[in-house]
C-alpha cells in the first residue's frame, strides 16, 4: 500500500510539472488523436479491456479529449493481476496520464488521471475507480478503466479546486 501511495503522489508531482500548453496544443511530439470510443462497463480484474493498445502505449478519451501516448513516464508500467501502475507523456509534461491501483478486499482501489497544461494550470481529468472499481479491467499485459470520471479545473490561489462531473471515459494502457 506505501508503494503505491508514493507510485501515485509520484505520479501527480510528475504532473504538476509542465510548459502550459493549451487543452487542445498536442504540439512537442508524442501525441496524436484518436476517434473518441464509447465508454463501457470493465471486468473486474479480468477481460474486457476497453480500447486496448499497442505495447507500450496508452490512450485517453474523456471530456472531447482524445489522445495516444506513446512516451514513457516516470512511473514504470507494470500489470498483474493484483496491482498495476503506469504513466506517459506528451512533449515536456504538456499532457500526462498515469496512477496505479491495487486489488483491496476483493475491488480495485487507486488513482488514475490525466493532466493537461493550460496557461491557468492544469486541468486535471480523474477516474472514479475507488466509486466504481468494476470499471478496472485487466488482461494479460493490459488495464483499463471505463467509467465515470471528473474534472478539476485550476482553483484560485489558497483555493482547492472542485471536481465536476463529466460522465464517462476511457483511460487504456498496455506495457510494452
Amino acid at each position: 500500500m506505501r508503494r503505491l501511495l508514493l507510485t501515485v503522489a509520484a505520479m501527480v508531482l510528475v504532473g504538476a510539472c509542465g510548459s502550459g500548453a493549451g487543452p487542445d496544443d498536442t504540439s512537442g511530439g508524442g501525441g496524436t488523436e484518436t476517434p473518441a470510443t464509447t465508454a463501457g462497463g470493465g471486468g473486474g480484474s479480468s477481460g474486457n479491456i476497453v480500447n486496448p493498445q499497442p505495447p507500450g502505449q496508452a490512450m485517453a478519451s474523456v471530456d472531447g479529449q482524445e489522445q495516444t501516448f506513446t512516451t514513457p513516464g516516470g512511473v514504470g508500467c507494470k500489470v498483474t493481476e493484483d496491482d498495476w501502475s503506469f504513466s506517459y507523456i506528451i512533449g515536456d509534461n504538456e499532457i500526462t496520464i498515469g496512477g496505479g491501483a491495487s486489488i483491496q478486499g476483493g475491488k480495485w482501489f487507486g488513482s488514475l488521471t490525466m493532466n493537461i497544461r493550460r496557461e491557468d494550470g492544469a486541468a486535471t481529468y480523474a477516474a472514479k475507480i475507488n466509486d466504481n472499481p468494476d470499471a478496472v479491467a485487466v488482461d494479460g499485459n493490459s488495464v483499463s478503466y471505463s467509467g465515470p470520471m471528473v474534472k478539476y479545473l485550476p482553483a484560485p490561489p489558497g483555493e482547492l479546486p472542485e471536481p465536476i462531473d463529466i460522465g464517462d471515459g476511457v483511460f487504456s494502457s498496455t506495457c510494452g
